[in-house]
């Protein structure tokens, strides 16, 4: 287990989704950007928020010298405030050194970026521009309840990935399914 002091960014830049305007919990689906060339797979930025509980934040890869799996994984808890103004931006490429995706999530005031990349012979990943090795581990817990930013890595194995078509919900609630048992402490 790696615990991190993470500088998360107050989010700037204007806002791409409003959830309501009343302080009930709601869901929060994001479907980030794909990309498909060179025998790899990509995509990244995908958000999925049940309501009143825990949420992800995560990225898929095929190929590159692997079968399908999750790049990264955040297990993230946020403020019902926060998740009334959400949005995300990023890219994904492929080529033919590899493929990469570089995406930002913004939940109310906060942002989260995570940026990967890979090719058969190295392996990248970045969490809030503050690198790490995914060789210790994919999933990372971030709370953002009460302007908390201490993000948590761990070394838990995640279920086999998916790739395109993409049903985020499915997917998102999948990986809350697993990780009820695998960090029952963070799922409180």
């Amino acid at each position: 287990m790696n615990r991190i002091a993470l500088p998360l960014l107050l989010a700037l830049s204007g806002v791409e989704g409003l959830a309501g305007c009343d302080s009930k919990p709601r869901e929060v689906v994001i479907t980030g950007s794909s990309a498909l060339g060179s025998g790899c797979e990509i995509s990244g930025g995908h958000v999925y928020l049940p309501p009143g509980g825990p949420g992800v934040l995560f990225g898929l890869v095929d190929g590159a010298g692997a079968g399908p799996r999750f790049s990264y994984v955040v297990l993230l808890k946020a403020d019902a405030a926060d998740l009334r103004k959400f949005g995300q931006q990023g890219r994904s490429t492929t080529g033919a050194a590899g493929a990469s995706a570089d995406h930002t999530v913004t939940l109310g005031r906060w942002s989260v970026r995570a940026t990967y990349a890979v090719s058969p012979e190295r392996e990248t990943l970045a969490i809030n521009e503050l690198p790490v090795n995914p060789a210790q581990g994919r999933l990372f817990l971030l709370d953002l309840r009460g302007g908390g930013t201490a993000l948590e890595q761990k070394n838990i194995p995640l279920p086999e990935g998916h790739v395109a078509p993409l049903d985020v919900v499915s997917v998102g609630m999948e990986l809350l399914d697993d990780l009820r048992k695998a960090v029952p402490e963070f799922m409180k």
